[in-house]
């Protein structure tokens, strides 16, 4: 009999770490943007090229989000209502990672402002590597506990890079607007941090 995938990847234990290490990772992420904000403002170089660093730092948070919440409304309701092993609607027809690639662009976003020169590219390199590393290890896991129907879907979908067109469903599972509200407070949240960072520092 075959251990169902989600409650393979959604044991409590794994839960928990998931969530300290967001918190954990969210905070120190905070913390070097706070950083790199006060070390502009007292070297004065709020240059153009800053300013377009800053926007681009946004502009990639809020799209993070946004695919995240997106995601989210998928994922959880289809934790309700599965007919099959893994999610294959909705942002997960045009792409495996959606929640990975949505957590990469947030990092980013605050990478972006927390470091500068050649620590960028190597914070940037890392971040990428690293939830890489966290999708091969993923779609081994489900290769292992679903076989054929997920190496079709992975030889159909790429892992980060949207495919537009796509034969897979988009719609068959509903979208629950409730389980992806989360989302949208951090987003909330995290305009507001920006707001108070660009006030403190002024």
């Amino acid at each position: 009999m075959k251990t169902s995938t989600s409650k393979i990847l959604e044991l409590p234990q794994i839960r928990t770490a998931r969530k300290i290490l967001r918190l954990l990772g969210t905070f120190l992420i905070a913390l070097l943007f706070l950083r790199g904000q006060i070390m502009i403002n007292a070297l004065r170089t709020e240059t153009f090229t800053v300013e377009l660093k800053e926007l681009i730092s946004f502009v990639l948070i809020i799209v993070g989000f946004i695919i995240r919440f997106w995601s989210n409304g998928y994922r959880k309701g289809f934790k309700e209502i599965s007919t099959t092993s893994f999610v294959a609607c909705g942002p997960y027809a045009h792409l495996r990672h959606p929640l990975y690639l949505g957590d990469m662009m947030i990092i980013i976003g605050f990478l972006l402002n927390g470091f500068s020169g050649i620590m960028t590219y190597i914070s940037l390199a890392l971040t990428i590597i690293i939830f890489n590393l966290i999708a091969v290890l993923e779609e081994k896991k489900l290769i292992s506990t679903i076989g054929l129907p997920y190496k079709n879907y992975l030889s159909q979908i790429p892992r980060f890079i949207p495919k537009i067109k796509t034969s897979l469903p988009i719609s068959t599972i509903p979208f629950r607007i409730e389980t992806a509200i989360p989302e949208l407070i951090k987003m909330t949240i995290v305009i507001l941090f920006f707001i108070g960072v660009d006030r403190l520092v002024d």
